[in-house]
């Protein structure tokens, strides 16, 4: 699906700040019309004093919307972060007394929805392009995969979930069946219709450890179940179906983009998008001709090629919002 990599931009650091400037100043002149940016780590970070405010996410979406540019951003999180996302921005629209429309993407790009919210409680306008839901089946082998493991899981990350599994959620993104599929474990698992979640250990290397091994131990059922393991250097793997588009596996993030552009009837050139995990969960979503992420150890094809790094003064999320607000 993708070129083999073979540059290291932290060899040439200079060079690519010099030339993401350059990008962003392009695509302003041939007019932007889709900001497409990933969650976790590129729009929020929870352990930044600064950005890991879910409200800056929601001003961020109105500066761009404002600007007539549509604003789509796609995370891991799916059900975990709507809920959340549904409260905040109706809060934010009726205090603004406005309508806001985004496009919102849950599971590495598994499903797509155009959102407006508007100014009346509980007044929410969604208009599902796709989604790809995984089964019951598939749900019990990926948690049987995972507790074979014998995982010990980062505590803070357990009981994230833990709350979530304690709560009436919207059935149409946990079907009963997957919640009393997932409560027995505590929160280490949170399944819904979408993907399935495992918690990973707190240490990152021993992360990537265990999403070696459950890439590995997962593969043995592409012949019944062609699955994929999606992680942004946080303590969560996201199980979700592979994906086609157009009959040809396709990353999910990228297939968000390619929906909206289709949506739209716009061209790549008129998008500019935005992650912070170019070699692994954001590979996709950044193979755009102008995409940007904030991870300076970005191993691509070569100077030229995107995604082109930021420069990252203070926060890595920080270089994100400077770059969309020089966009608009």
């Amino acid at each position: 699906m993708f070129m083999a990599l073979n540059y290291s931009a932290k060899n040439n650091l200079k060079n690519e700040y010099r030339l993401s400037k350059d990008k962003l100043t392009e695509i302003t002149k041939r007019g932007i019309k889709l900001i497409a940016a990933d969650y976790d780590g590129t729009l929020y970070d929870r352990y930044d004093p600064i950005y890991n405010d879910i409200n800056k996410v929601v001003e961020l979406a109105y500066l761009v919307t404002k600007n007539k540019i549509h604003f789509a951003f796609v995370s891991g999180r799916n059900t975990t972060l709507e809920i959340e996302l549904r409260e905040i921005i109706h809060q934010f629209c009726r205090k603004k007394k406005i309508n806001l429309t985004i496009w919102r993407s849950g599971g590495n790009g598994m499903n797509l929805s155009k959102i407006t919210y508007t100014s009346q409680p509980h007044d929410i306008n969604i208009q599902k392009i796709y989604s790809n839901n995984i089964n019951i089946e598939m749900a019990k082998i990926i948690i049987k995969t995972y507790e074979d493991l014998n995982i010990k899981a980062d505590p803070k990350s357990q009981a994230f979930f833990k709350k979530f599994l304690e709560k009436n959620l919207p059935e149409d993104l946990v079907p009963k069946s997957f919640l009393k599929l997932a409560q027995p474990y505590q929160g280490k698992v949170f399944a819904e219709s979408v993907k399935v979640s495992l918690v990973l250990p707190t240490n990152p290397k021993e992360q990537e450890r265990y999403i070696m091994l459950l890439r590995k131990k997962l593969s043995k059922y592409n012949s019944i179940y062609k699955l994929n393991v999606g992680w942004g250097k946080i303590p969560f793997a996201d199980v979700s179906k592979k994906l086609e588009y157009k009959g040809k596996q396709i990353d999910g993030k990228l297939l968000m983009v390619k929906n909206i552009i289709k949506e739209l009837k716009i061209d790549e050139s008129q998008v500019a998008t935005f992650g912070d995990a170019p070699n692994d969960n954001n590979r996709g979503l950044l193979s755009l001709p102008y995409s940007f992420t904030n991870d300076k150890n970005a191993v691509k094809l070569s100077l030229n090629s995107s995604p082109y790094i930021l420069k990252v003064k203070k926060s890595p999320v920080g270089a994100i919002y400077d770059a969309i607000n020089y966009l608009v």
